[in-house]
């Protein structure tokens, strides 16, 4: 007989840390291994395991389930009914504490440390907010958008104010601020393109830019541009930030600015030209604050050339593109580790569903998928670290051309990591049961896999849709050259081996393809299977690369998963149960068996 407080209760699952000496998710050891140089490892995996353990810990995840269970709020009029212009958006000190420790750990400043040989400080940067981001409560937001505004600023600081007085002092300031690791000094940015004309077509923007005459001084005391803004922004993330970056028209053309968001007026910091029409409704992401605005007066800077905005935008954009990959990875990957912990525990029919041959099918399936798009993810990163001047140390990151292959395969990144963790995480979130669709804020949020889910969903939206990615990589692969860049690609990725026989193969018909449909609108109907088709070849090449350099006996298995569910004539015959579970629990080398042997005892220990 049971009651509410009697009969049967669900053991609580005890989640593995995904980084350290117990960790059943290989991803992280594997990208040590393969992009940093022998003497660093050792130092940035004690350093990744100390991310690990912050993100972790009950105070991170409390404050993260507190970052949405009090969402921001908008308080726009004073007692009295006027407009309020000092502090209108109120955020929780749980949002702060986030934002504040996701600095500390240098989520962002990891990538502005000076050159090292044998380390690429770029992805180091990835494999930090990797660990960091399921726990980060959505600060990786303007995390992302701080990130692409300090690379953009940095592109400035040589040069002359020109017309601009003072540009220079402010944009020194904001780059020492935006690449720093203390929180009290730190700033964050927004970028504002979206209004209601659309969102990555910009062609249709409203919002305007005038020159007016110097003067006045912005919240750190620096002098304010000397353009005016007026107009909407349909879409704000970050709207609590320090600055943003933001396209306008002159009477030339569209431009790039940045500006403050507060300034000084007599003895009050108040919003620079900011009002805040409304806080947007979403599906997920509710602790971030994301707005409607209008612009009244707002007091900027120009940067680059008048009438040059959108091409100047697009270093912003293909960085946080390559944040919202990672990002859905990223999420996958805790998904994963909830599923593992729950699959130890949970019973069905009297044995566990780690037991469980169709279970552990299904779960093997899923972590194929997760280490797939995790070395398209962290490839593309490396690449970036690359072509910012990181020493290529895989043999196959190609220097000279790290920057033609980013351009070509971030929107691959983008759109297909968004998809695979968004579907990856329902899938998670269903392995719970009826448990895993309810939003378990209890225990700290750790399975609160309903609401993973519902902020995943946004990486298939947010710095363009499916079919913007597809549209940017038609555009991408215009001309023979760019299609010569992927030959050899997979000439430095694939060996003579059957799997990459195969693949060299697909990719050939692949490039036919392609150059057979002449007519612009012919490519733009290719886009979709486009992106598929890339993402099948890129990550497979990486996954037999990567098994062959790190002679990873069970990476080779899992590319040949891979493989088998993407290319036709690389089925597999019949199927390894045992295969499900070393892939799913990650166990190959005797050292790791031991290893799952201890996480069965702290499992074993948590039932007593």
């Amino acid at each position: 007989m049971s009651s509410a407080t009697t009969g049967f209760f669900q053991q609580t699952p005890v989640l593995v840390p995904r980084h350290g000496s117990t960790s059943e998710d290989p991803v992280v050891g594997q990208m040590l291994r393969l992009y940093f140089a022998p003497g660093h490892r050792e130092k940035l995996s004690a350093d990744l395991a100390h991310v690990t353990k912050v993100a972790g810990s009950r105070i991170i995840r409390q404050h993260n389930v507190d970052a949405e269970l009090y969402p921001p709020i908008l308080r726009q009029m004073t007692v009295f009914g006027q407009e309020n212009r000092v502090d209108a958006l109120h955020t929780t000190a749980s949002w702060s504490h986030l934002k504040n420790t996701g600095i500390a750990l240098g989520s962002v400043s990891r990538a502005y440390r000076p050159r090292q040989a044998g380390v690429n400080h770029r992805l180091e940067q990835f494999l930090v907010n990797h660990l960091w981001t399921p726990s980060s409560g959505m600060t990786s937001c303007p995390a992302a958008m701080t990130d692409g505004a300090a690379l953009l600023i940095g592109q400035y600081l040589r040069d002359d104010d020109d017309d601009q007085p003072g540009r220079g002092e402010f944009l020194r300031e904001a780059y020492r601020r935006l690449t720093s690791s203390d929180p009290e000094q730190a700033w964050t940015s927004g970028q504002w393109m979206t209004e209601r004309t659309g969102g990555s077509d910009v062609s249709g923007t409203e919002t305007r830019a005038v020159r007016v005459s110097d003067g006045g001084v912005d919240a750190a005391g620096l002098p304010l541009g000397p353009w005016s803004i007026d107009g909407f922004k349909w879409f704000s993330s970050a709207t609590d930030s320090d600055m943003v970056v933001l396209l306008a028209q002159t009477e030339l053309g569209l431009s790039l600015f940045c500006a403050p968001l507060r300034r000084r007026e007599a003895d009050l910091v108040v919003t620079n030209g900011v009002r805040i029409s409304r806080l947007k409704n979403k599906l997920g992401t509710k602790s971030l604050p994301t707005a409607e605005l209008e612009l009244k007066g707002m007091r900027g800077w120009m940067l680059g050339s008048e009438r040059r905005g959108v091409k100047a935008i697009s270093t912003v954009l293909n960085t946080t593109r390559l944040w919202t990959g990672a990002g859905g990875v990223s999420g996958l990957a805790h998904g994963l580790t909830v599923a593992r912990a729950y699959a130890r525990v949970r019973k069905v029919r009297g044995r566990l569903l780690a037991d469980n041959p169709q279970h552990l099918a299904w779960l093997a399936e899923e972590v194929v998928k997760y280490q797939a798009a995790a070395h398209l993810a962290f490839y593309g990163c490396a690449l970036m670290g690359v072509a910012e001047g990181a020493e290529p140390t895989a043999p196959w990151l190609e220097g000279a051309e790290a920057g033609a292959i980013l351009r070509i395969i971030t929107p691959v990144i983008k759109s297909q990591c968004s998809l695979a963790g968004c579907l990856g995480l329902r899938e998670c979130m269903e392995s719970l049961g009826g448990v895993g669709y309810c939003e378990n804020v209890e225990d700290a949020g750790v399975f609160n896999l309903a609401r993973a889910f519902r902020d995943s969903a946004v990486n298939c939206i947010w710095e363009g849709t499916s079919t913007v990615m597809a549209e940017d990589l038609v555009r991408a692969l215009r001309g023979a050259k760019a299609l010569d860049v992927l030959d050899r690609v997979f000439e430095g990725l694939l060996d003579d081996g059957d799997l990459a026989r195969l693949l060299r193969d697909q990719w050939l018909q692949t490039r036919a393809r392609v150059e057979a449909a002449t007519e612009v609108q012919a490519r733009l109907v290719l886009g979709r299977w486009l992106l598929r088709e890339l993402e099948t070849l890129l990550s497979g090449s990486l996954l037999l690369a990567a098994a062959r350099e790190l002679k990873d006996g069970l990476l080779l298995d899992v590319a040949r998963r891979w493989l088998s569910t993407r290319v036709h004539r690389a089925q597999l015959d019949g199927h390894d149960a045992q295969l499900d579970r070393c892939i799913v629990y990650g166990l190959q080398t005797e050292e790791q068996r031991q290893h799952h042997a201890k996480a069965e005892q702290l499992q074993s220990s948590a039932r007593l």
